[in-house]
């Protein structure tokens, strides 16, 4: 897959008056918005119908087992997940109700806190991986070819990397 280089905050040639959206800025953003929209409601209603798990719950899990025995702090739980510390923590909460997660003190931080996966969690992510990848192949990579699919991943990285330039660094 290739990378793409970062783009201009605005092409000046098509930005509208007073920084206001063009309409084929304005038309990308509403594709993308309801694109994503659309996959993260298919994906969910697929775990939740057939795992009882909403998709960010699993997100959290894959997340933990990719480091299994490794506690993460919570915030960089959150920056990883893209979530706010407030709804990761209720998130969490939850999944350490089911068994599936443990929260401890940080090491070498008193006040932190750090998450695990366990070995509970870890059985659950295996055995629900396969339906969420189902699900996933279903509503995006079956609709792309091969280049589709990796020009669609250089565009979404060039855009995370952008963005996550802009967004300040309080955690």
């Amino acid at each position: 897959m290739s990378r793409l280089a970062p783009a201009a905050p605005s092409h000046p040639a098509a930005a509208a008056p007073d920084d206001l959206l063009s309409g084929p800025e304005r038309a990308a953003w509403t594709s993308l918005r309801g694109l994503g929209r659309l996959l993260v409601e298919h994906v969910e209603r697929d775990l939740l119908d057939h795992a009882g798990i909403p998709l960010t719950y699993f997100e959290i899990l894959a997340v933990l087992a990719a480091r299994p025995g490794t506690p993460l702090r919570m915030g960089a739980l959150a920056d990883e997940a893209g979530w706010s510390r407030s709804r990761l923590a209720h998130a969490v909460a939850r999944l350490e109700e089911r068994g599936w997660v443990r929260r401890s003190r940080s090491r070498g931080d008193r006040r932190g806190v750090a998450v695990a996966v366990t070995r509970s969690g870890c059985a659950f992510v295996e055995q629900v991986r396969g339906r969420h990848d189902r699900a996933v192949r279903a509503v995006l990579v079956d609709a792309l070819t091969p280049e589709q699919l990796d020009a669609l991943g250089a565009l979404a990285g060039a855009v995370a990397a952008y963005a996550g330039a802009l967004r300040p660094r309080d955690r």
